[in-house]
């Protein structure tokens, strides 16, 4: 696993919310997702990479959904565009992917 991961098999202490969702993602909060994302990337604009999730997020608080109907996969689609785990992956369901605890609430 990356150094920077925080899923709780990783040995890295971490008091966020770490519960793996029903759908097979697990949660994290979207500040914490924006500082493995920058580890990760350390190129990316921090400010850049801050607005399009929030915005996804707000999308799917409006009832935004995919294409094919499913919640939104706000982590992926704030890169790739609205769409669910499904859609944007061609797999069918998570196997512990990151999802912002907001919207792993509500799948």
């Amino acid at each position: 696993m990356p150094t920077a991961d925080l899923r709780p098999d990783s040995g890295r202490q971490y008091s966020g919310p770490l519960l793996t969702m029903d759908s097979g993602f697990t949660a994290i909060a979207l500040d914490d997702y924006g500082m493995l994302h920058l580890q990760a990337n350390p190129g990316e604009n921090r400010a850049e990479l801050v607005k399009r999730p929030r915005s996804t997020v707000a999308a799917h608080r409006d009832g935004v959904r995919c294409a094919c109907g499913a919640p939104l996969w706000i982590i992926a689609s704030a890169q790739q565009g609205h769409g669910c785990f499904a859609c944007i992956t061609g797999g069918s369901t998570p196997d512990g992917d990151y999802e912002i605890v907001i919207a792993a609430d509500r799948m």
